[in-house]
C-alpha cells in the first residue's frame, strides 16, 4: 500500500515501518497527545490521516520509546471499530 512493512491486529493495522520512521495508529482522540509526545502528522500526498502519526527513526533509538509507541498502536488497533464489509 505505501511501500513499508505493516503489523496488524485482528486485521487492523497497528503500526507500520516506512523508510526510517514508524507510522502509529493513535485514533482521532489520541492524535493531540501523540503530537505532544514528539510525533508528527501522518500525510499521504496532500491528505492528513486523522488517526495516524509518524515517529521519526532517531526518536526510536531508545527501546523504551519504541515499545511505548508500538503499545499505543496495538491498544488502539485492538479497540478500533470493525469496518463494514464493502
Amino acid at each position: 500500500m505505501f511501500g513499508g512493512l505493516a503489523f496488524l491486529v485482528d486485521g487492523r493495522m497497528a503500526v507500520a515501518i516506512t523508510g526510517d520512521a514508524l507510522m502509529v495508529r493513535v485514533g482521532t482522540g489520541g492524535r493531540t497527545a501523540a503530537l505532544e509526545r514528539g510525533a508528527r502528522p501522518m500525510t499521504m500526498g496532500t491528505r492528513t490521516m486523522a488517526g495516524w502519526v509518524v515517529v521519526d527513526g532517531p526518536r526510536l533509538a531508545d527501546t523504551r520509546e519504541l515499545d511505548a509507541w508500538v503499545e499505543t498502536g496495538l491498544q488502539v488497533a485492538r479497540t478500533a471499530r470493525p469496518r463494514p464489509p464493502r
